[in-house]
C-alpha cells in the first residue's frame, strides 16, 4: 500500500509539516533571479523560460500577458530625460503572488527585452531518500562550450521505502494520455518524469512498458529500456521481447508485437491489459480469440475501428497482412506462447520502460541512433530532453533539460554528455521536447503547466509506508 502523504497519527502536525514545504518549493520556483535583461546586452540567459516583448511606450505597461502567463507591472517607470533611465519597479507574479524588486538603468525607447526566470543551484531532501537538485552543466559543442539549467531527482534506489513503478494515464487500459501533473495526482506518488514515446493521435503507447511483471506495452525495434525490481537492481540495455506461437501441430510462428500501438505485417498479441476491447487498426484484419489456451472464435474485420472483446483468461490474436492457412487457428485447435527478453536479464526485472536513445553505457557515450532506428535529423534536434541514469554512486537519477545559455534545446550529443557529468555510468533518453515534464509535490518544477504536453506513461516515485 503506497502513500504520499502521512498515516493517520498526528495530522495535524504532519499536514502543516507538508504545507510549509509545498509552499517552500513554490518560493523557490519562483524567487531566484527573474530578472529583466536586454536581449543584445552583455547578460546572459541561464533559464528555460523565456518571454519577449518591447516597450512601445513608457506609459501604463500593466496586466501584460506573455505567453499565459500574468505578469503585473506596478509603479510608474521614472525615466530622466536623456537615457530613459529605469530606477525600479515591482513583477507581480499573479499566479504565486510574489513579489520581486529590482533596479535597472538605460533601458531604451522601441527596444525588446527578455523577462527570464533564472535558476539558482540548490538541493532540497524533499523525503529520505529522494533529493532534488538544481544546477549547471558545461557540456563541450560545436559552439564551443554551453552552459545547462538542469534540473533532477536524486534517488536511493537501496531504500525500502521509495520505490519506482510504471504509470500510465489510464488504469484501465493502454489508450489516453493526460497532464505528468494529474498522472502523479491519481496514482498518489511524489514525484514523477514522463516516461516513454506514443502516438499522440490515437494515444497509444509506442514501446515497452512492464508494470509488475506485466506487460502493458512490449518493446519495439529494439531501442533501449530501463528495467529494475523493489531489490534495487537497475538494468539500462538495448530490449526486444521474443513471443512465439505454438501451434498444436507442433508449428512455430513469432508474434510481432504485444499490446502496442506499433503496426507492422504479422501477428500481433492483445491481452486484458491493453483493456477490455480491441479496436481494430486497419482494414481486413484476421481476429483470433483464445482462451484458456484454445481458440474460441475467428473473425475478418471489415472496416477500421470495429471493437473485439478480449476473452477472460485469453487474449486475441491479430493477423495483419500475411496469410496463415486457415486450419492453424481452427476452433478448438490448443496454442501455447513462449515469451522471453533479450537480454535474459530483463526478464528478473518486474519494472521496464522503453524509450530511447542509449544515452551512457558503462560509463561511455554510446549514441547509436541509426542502430535503434532513429534518424539522423532525431540524433542533432533541439529540443526538451528528459532522461534516466543509474550513477557510480548506485543512485538514480531523473533529469529535464530546457535550454542553455546560447541555445534553445538540447541535442542528443549533449543530453549524453550532461548525464555522463552527473556521474551516470548508463543512461536512456526519454520522450522529449513538450512531454519533458518533472513533478515534485504535485507540481511542475522544471517548466510552466500551460507549456508541458501530456504524456501517455511516466516513471512514479512512491513512498511506502
Amino acid at each position: 500500500m503506497f502513500c504520499n502523504i502521512f498515516n493517520e497519527d498526528s495530522k495535524v502536525t504532519k499536514f502543516m509539516w507538508y504545507l510549509l514545504k509545498l509552499i517552500s518549493i513554490l518560493l523557490l520556483l519562483e524567487l531566484p533571479l527573474n530578472t529583466l535583461v536586454h536581449r543584445v546586452g552583455n547578460a546572459k540567459n541561464i533559464s528555460s523560460y523565456n518571454n519577449f516583448f518591447s516597450f512601445s511606450s513608457f506609459e501604463d505597461i500593466t496586466n501584460k500577458r506573455i505567453h499565459n502567463i500574468n505578469y503585473s507591472f506596478h509603479n510608474s517607470l521614472l525615466l530622466s530625460n536623456e537615457n530613459k533611465e529605469l530606477s525600479e519597479f515591482k513583477i507581480n507574479l499573479l499566479h504565486t503572488n510574489i513579489f520581486n524588486n529590482f533596479t535597472f538603468s538605460k533601458i531604451k525607447h522601441d527596444s525588446v527585452y527578455t523577462l527570464t526566470k533564472t535558476i539558482l543551484p540548490k538541493e532540497i531532501i524533499w523525503v529520505p531518500g529522494v533529493i532534488w537538485r538544481q544546477q549547471f552543466i558545461t557540456v563541450q559543442n560545436k559552439k564551443g562550450y554551453s552552459i545547462f539549467p538542469v534540473n533532477l531527482l536524486e534517488i536511493n534506489n537501496k531504500s525500502l521505502k521509495v520505490i519506482l513503478k510504471p504509470i500510465t494515464s489510464n488504469f484501465n487500459g493502454q489508450v489516453g494520455t493526460s497532464s505528468l501533473e494529474k498522472i502523479a495526482k491519481e496514482w498518489q506518488v511524489i514525484a514523477a518524469i514522463n516516461g516513454g514515446f506514443f502516438n499522440r493521435n490515437n494515444k497509444l503507447p509506442l514501446g515497452a512498458i512492464r508494470q509488475n511483471n506485466n506487460w502493458l506495452s512490449s518493446p519495439i525495434l529494439e531501442r533501449g529500456a530501463v528495467g529494475w525490481n523493489e531489490n534495487g537492481q537497475f538494468f539500462i540495455d538495448n530490449l526486444s521481447l521474443e513471443e512465439t506461437l505454438i501451434m498444436s501441430n507442433g508449428k512455430q510462428i513469432t508474434i510481432q508485437c504485444l499490446n502496442s500501438g506499433y503496426i507492422q505485417a504479422g501477428i500481433s498479441r492483445y491481452t486484458s491489459e491493453w483493456g477490455k476491447d480491441y479496436m481494430s487498426f486497419s482494414n481486413n484484419e484476421i481476429i483470433v480469440s483464445v482462451q484458456n489456451d484454445k481458440v474460441i472464435g475467428k473473425q475478418k474485420s471489415k472496416n477500421i475501428k470495429q471493437s473485439y472483446n478480449i476473452p477472460d483468461n485469453g487474449y486475441l490474436l491479430v493477423i495483419r497482412k500475411k496469410i496463415f492457412k486457415s486450419n492453424l487457428f481452427s476452433i478448438g485447435n490448443k496454442l501455447k506462447i513462449r515469451s522471453d527478453t533479450v537480454p535474459k536479464k530483463f526478464n528478473k526485472l518486474s519494472h521496464i520502460l522503453g524509450a530511447g536513445p542509449l544515452l551512457i553505457n558503462n560509463g561511455f557515450i554510446s549514441l547509436n541512433t541509426q542502430d535503434e532506428k532513429f534518424t539522423k535529423s532525431f540524433q542533432k534536434q533541439k529540443a526538451s530532453r528528459s532522461a534516466i541514469g543509474i550513477t557510480s554512486k548506485e543512485k538514480i537519477i531523473l533529469v529535464t533539460v530546457h535550454n542553455s545559455t546560447n541555445s534553445k534545446g538540447v541535442n542528443l550529443n549533449e543530453m549524453a554528455q550532461i548525464m555522463q557529468k552527473l556521474g551516470s555510468i548508463s543512461a536512456l533518453n526519454l520522450d522529449g521536447g513538450g512531454s519533458t515534464s518533472l513533478v515534485l509535490g504535485g507540481y511542475l518544477v522544471d517548466r510552466f503547466p500551460p507549456t508541458a504536453a501530456k504524456v501517455h506513461n511516466g516513471i512514479g516515485v512512491f513512498i511506502s509506508q
